[in-house]
């Protein structure tokens, strides 16, 4: 992958509910990670490690590995 800038603008047209939020930036991150599912899955577990969420990452990490992704 080249390098390149990122950056994320989001506008709300309503109250930015944690909905809104995620829906907003979900189109945003996939463009960011080309469409790669492994890409998207990296992230999420890394985002998932920086909040403490290790049981679950152990559980993706089993289910990454039954589904060589």
């Amino acid at each position: 992958m080249d390098k390149k800038d990122i950056k994320i603008e989001m506008e709300f047209n309503s109250e930015p509910t944690e909905e809104a939020i995620v829906k907003a930036m979900a189109p945003k991150l996939a463009s960011l990670m080309e469409w790669n599912g492994r890409l998207i899955m990296d992230l999420f577990q890394l985002t998932l490690e920086d909040a403490n969420f290790h049981t679950i990452n152990k559980e993706l990490d089993a289910l990454r590995e039954r589904n060589s992704i």
